[in-house]
């Protein structure tokens, strides 16, 4: 019997060995390259991280620029249409009052025969003695030419 006995404590012995053997060449290398990938991959993780939030950070400031590039233009195009549509009524404005206000009086003034005959008068007169500090230019319609013409025609000549 302690053939059996020596024979399982020499096979206990050896499955010891073959367990020790395993541990330190097997178990602990692994366990050891274990930890150091978890922590290259916890390291790695936490690069990931904080380069995604770098380019979301250059991200947001981008948008933020084109924005206000966008903002500054709307702004300077509202400006803009703002200050013409003010000179056009400006202009609009003034067209219609200086036409009411001058309108009537000159087309009354000009319908005066007294009037057109001391102007043509004038100009007669100063066209005839060419003098050259009187100088003098009428500048009509070419239907009011017309008329001139024939007022000319029938009263001087």
């Amino acid at each position: 019997m302690e053939n059996k006995s020596g024979l399982i404590g020499n096979t206990d012995e050896k499955i010891k060995n073959i367990s020790n053997y395993l541990k330190e060449n097997v178990l602990n290398p692994a366990e050891e390259e274990k930890k150091a990938i978890l922590e290259n991959a916890n390291f790695e993780k936490l690069k990931i991280i904080e380069d995604a939030k770098k380019e979301a950070a250059q991200i947001i400031k981008e948008a933020e620029e084109t924005s206000e590039k966008i903002r500054q233009n709307m702004e300077s195009s509202l400006k803009i249409a703002a200050k013409q549509a003010v000179d056009s009524l400006k202009q609009s404005l003034m067209s219609k009052v200086l036409s009411q206000t001058i309108k009537e009086p000159v087309k009354n003034a000009l319908s005066s025969e007294e009037l057109i005959k001391e102007l043509v008068s004038l100009l007669v007169d100063i066209y005839l003695n060419k003098n050259e500090d009187e100088k003098a230019e009428l500048i009509v319609a070419d239907k009011m030419k017309d008329k001139l013409n024939n007022f000319i025609q029938k009263e001087i000549v």
